[in-house]
């Protein structure tokens, strides 16, 4: 499930990513409580439904699945059926035209209290985690008075930013539920979670969007209007992540990946020349840093696809290139193993490079480095063995 907005063209996308910046929703892409049509969770939905219907509807519900798909705007569309159910005595769907969905678009109704990353005014960016002062304000939220006798809703997103105090508080919270309280935690990967708190929850898993599915938010967000993007390719590579699509689209992401495979499908060595004029394409201060983030990101895309490939999980569409590496590397034993060995170790050091705040250029280069030694060392072993 995700959200249409209509009338969406880039340069509206790029005002508002300057003037509208929040931390719970892609910079380029309208927030989830703004929702205008639904598309996918069918079932996830139904379940919640069914629940409310039977009488016993659950106190906490955990949504989750990959980044990208929805779950957020399931969860403000699950927000407006409750809350608009309270006044029209039907949970059929949302009423688009009640003031309670118009203040609950303007993040004004009294009855929701939204828990995310605050901005940091001092340092200029958003907090990396939520706080344990942020889900306190939640027992502050549920000590104001109700007069119109509404469900009080709390929307945690994402689950997996709470920081290890804040997950403890937010446990206290659900082991006493105050009454008439529910709560939707949005999470990205339930193994992340305290097994405390998503014991305390009903699970609402939501896969991905299918092809069709993704094509028709695409068309309409209308994101790429006059501009020529193949949509295979996107879905392929984002596995069906609106989210995901819409950042490889503004930040050129099928021609990184591309040049990515051609640095990593070298014969004798990687070349550096390659590798320096990929990450230097962009000088501007403020934008190097997210670029070279968005790189790694890309790099780490590539190698799972290899594997996965390689270890014959998936047959998914391929780039000729992607096609070349795979090919080459399916004659050897195991030839899986490799890519999946230095994803894992590239992934750490991308971690650790964004939590000690260190420059992503330097890893990424060496990253590119460990590739060369980890390939090379492999080749030179599986064609002794053959």
């Amino acid at each position: 499930m995700y959200q249409i907005t209509y009338g969406c063209n880039l340069d509206i996308m790029e005002k508002n990513a300057l003037e509208n910046f929040e931390s719970d929703k892609n910079s380029y892409a309208p927030h989830p409580r703004k929702t205008v049509k639904l598309v996918g969770h069918v079932h996830a939905r139904e379940m919640f439904i069914d629940s409310y219907q039977s009488g016993k509807l659950h106190h906490a519900w955990l949504l989750h699945g990959p980044k990208g798909i929805g779950k957020a705007t399931l969860a403000w569309e699950l927000t407006k059926l409750l809350l608009n159910d309270s006044t029209s005595s039907k949970l059929s769907g949302p009423n688009y035209k009640t003031l309670i969905t118009q203040r609950i678009e303007a993040l004004s109704e009294p009855s929701i209290f939204l828990c995310r990353k605050q901005f940091d005014k001092t340092r200029k960016k958003f907090s990396q985690d939520i706080s344990v002062d942020e889900v306190r304000r939640i027992n502050h939220f549920f000590s104001l008075s109700n007069p119109d006798n509404l469900w009080r809703i709390v929307i945690i997103d994402p689950v997996d930013d709470l920081s290890n105090s804040a997950a403890n508080a937010l446990l206290k919270i659900l082991e006493e539920p105050p009454e008439g309280g529910i709560f939707f935690l949005i999470c990205k990967n339930k193994e992340h979670v305290l097994p405390t708190i998503l014991s305390r929850c009903r699970l609402l898993s939501c896969s991905f969007l299918e092809q069709d599915e993704f094509t028709e938010i695409l068309t309409q967000l209308k994101i790429f209007d006059n501009q020529q993007v193949d949509r295979n390719q996107l879905f392929s590579l984002t596995n069906g992540s609106i989210s995901k699509a819409i950042d490889m689209f503004l930040n050129d992401g099928l021609n990184i990946f591309k040049e990515i495979l051609n640095i990593i499908n070298f014969e004798n060595e990687i070349d550096r020349k390659k590798i320096w004029l990929l990450l230097n394409k962009k000088n501007n201060a403020g934008l190097t840093r997210e670029y070279h983030i968005f790189i790694s990101e890309v790099l780490l895309l590539a190698l799972t696809r290899i594997s996965t490939a390689l270890a014959g999980k998936n047959h998914f569409w391929q780039l000729i290139k992607e096609k070349e590496i795979i090919q080459f590397y399916k004659k050897y034993d195991e030839s899986y193993f490799p890519f999946a060995m230095i994803h894992s170790a590239l992934l750490l050091d991308f971690k650790n490079t964004d939590q000690t705040n260190l420059d992503p250029l330097n890893t990424l280069f060496i990253a590119f480095l460990k590739i060369e030694k980890v390939l090379l060392k492999y080749k030179i072993t599986a064609q002794r063995k053959n």
